[in-house]
């Protein structure tokens, strides 16, 4: 699990990195939540997804209770988050 701070500061890295990639599985848009970061195609928050992980559950779980999001989507941020996350620390060290 990811602690809340690097949580945090992955998702800010990633909202700039991955909302203008073309083929990015997460989009932003006024129109939709608010302009909150979703899953391209769905009104399902990448938050939602961070916080099933912190509260145990496994990616699976997540697209069980979410099927419209599809599992090569979550498997692309769940990398981006990752490599955010080891470079943030790597900073820090």
């Amino acid at each position: 699990m990811l602690p809340c701070y690097y949580q945090l500061l992955a998702l800010i890295f990633v909202s700039i990195e991955m909302v203008t990639l073309e083929h990015s599985p997460v989009t932003a848009s006024k129109e939709v939540l608010g302009g909150m970061l979703v899953f391209r195609g769905t009104r399902v928050p990448v938050q939602t997804l961070l916080d099933y992980l912190n509260d145990g559950y496994t990616p699976d779980d997540f697209m069980e209770f979410f099927p419209s999001v599809k599992k090569e989507e979550v498997e692309a941020f769940l990398r981006l988050i990752e490599s955010n996350v080891d470079s943030l620390a790597a900073i820090r060290s």
